[in-house]
């Protein structure tokens, strides 16, 4: 998969920004315009900047993954519906392109789909198992349980990854450290 930085516009003339992950430009370009979007510009990001995005803080997919649980969750103990739950969570949406992805589920559900089939449509955003998983509590009537499970489940994969990041820092340090005090020895000291 590669990555594709993309400027493109809406039905309103609105531009939208961002990053995806493609296996062609072409591809990229058809997911765009699954979401309802007129492309720009598209352009594949280089390796380098990719190696910039590790360890760049921004919030990844897992950390809004579990959110979106969660708020499912809590709107269903509420006793919301899955498609105003949804378009509520739409609603609080600050981020344009996951807007789009919820208010497009949003659609999906109106038009009598069920949850699962209208979030296989982005599979590139949602995680497969994910997706099974929804599909198999809207079928036995267990939702709640399972949005439970995989909020509790995507809260700590995103600690675990928050934390080994973090853990990561030390390491890398003293590997540079050493590199330098290598280079250092080999230019100046060895030398006389």
């Amino acid at each position: 998969m590669e990555e594709y930085a993309y400027a493109a516009r809406d039905v309103t003339g609105e531009v939208f920004q961002g990053r995806l992950e493609a296996a062609s430009q072409r591809e990229a370009a058809k997911q765009l315009q699954e979401q309802g979007l007129f492309v720009a510009e598209l352009k594949k990001i280089s390796s380098r900047r990719r190696f910039h995005k590790i360890f760049a803080r921004k919030p990844s997919n897992v950390k809004y993954v579990a959110v979106f649980c969660r708020q499912l969750l809590i709107m269903q103990n509420a006793g919301l519906s899955i498609n105003d739950s949804i378009q509520l969570a739409a609603a609080q949406e600050h981020h344009p392109s996951v807007r789009r992805i919820l208010l497009d589920i949003s659609e999906k559900l109106q038009s009598g789909s069920s949850l699962q089939d209208a979030m296989k449509t982005h599979d590139t955003f949602f995680p497969h198992s994910m997706i099974y998983l929804i599909g198999a509590g809207e079928s036995s009537g267990r939702l709640e349980a399972i949005l439970e499970k995989l909020a509790a489940y995507h809260e700590k994969a995103y600690a675990s990854r928050e934390k080994l990041k973090t853990l990561m820092l030390y390491p890398a340090f003293l590997l540079a450290v050493a590199g330098i005090v290598v280079v250092f020895i080999l230019q100046f000291i060895l030398p006389v």
